[in-house]
């Protein structure tokens, strides 16, 4: 038997990594079929999220559960800038221990390999996937918006922002 869940990550409290701004954190995500496999295999990695020490994550990744194997997963985040990327920790869990979480959701310190010292907290969200096939419609229109411009200069630039709920913890 098998679910398809997906996941989504939070941070708080990063390390800041840059002297001059907030760190600009990702977060690639990988997965391996059984503890003792020696290869990880990535899944994806999020948006970077620019000058962010709590960044919430929009992109998420579905993974089949598969119930009583043991599917580990690993959280790398990195501070990416022009030209490097610094590493500011990992998480390493089982899938099945985020399912057996208080509303699926799992926190922990991030750290170094080999280091005690938390370089902030990630917080793992599942979520059982609901197969549908429904879909929706709507129109939506902005009529007699202000101008924020002086005569000819300036512009507005309004946007609609949509946004998929979930349910409530």
């Amino acid at each position: 038997p098998t679910d398809v869940v997906s996941i989504h990550i939070s941070c708080n409290k990063l390390a800041d990594l840059d002297v001059f701004s907030k760190s600009d954190p990702v977060c690639v995500v990988f997965t391996k079929n059984h503890p003792s496999d020696a290869n990880w295999v990535k899944l994806g990695e999020t948006e970077q999220i620019n000058n962010n020490l709590n960044p919430e994550f929009a992109k998420y990744f579905e993974i089949n559960y598969y119930f009583e194997r043991d599917q580990m997963l690993k959280f790398e985040l990195y501070d990416v800038d022009v030209m490097s990327r610094e590493h500011i920790g990992n998480l390493e869990i089982s899938l099945g221990r985020i399912m057996g979480s208080y509303n699926q959701t799992y926190t922990d310190d991030l750290k170094l390999p080999g280091k005690p010292k938390s370089r902030g907290k990630i917080t793992v969200k599942l979520e059982k996937v609901n197969q549908s096939n429904d879909m929706i419609y709507f129109d939506a229109q902005a009529i007699n918006l202000p101008s924020k411009g002086f005569l000819c200069f300036g512009s507005n630039n309004p946007f609609f922002f949509v946004e998929r709920t979930r349910s409530p913890d």
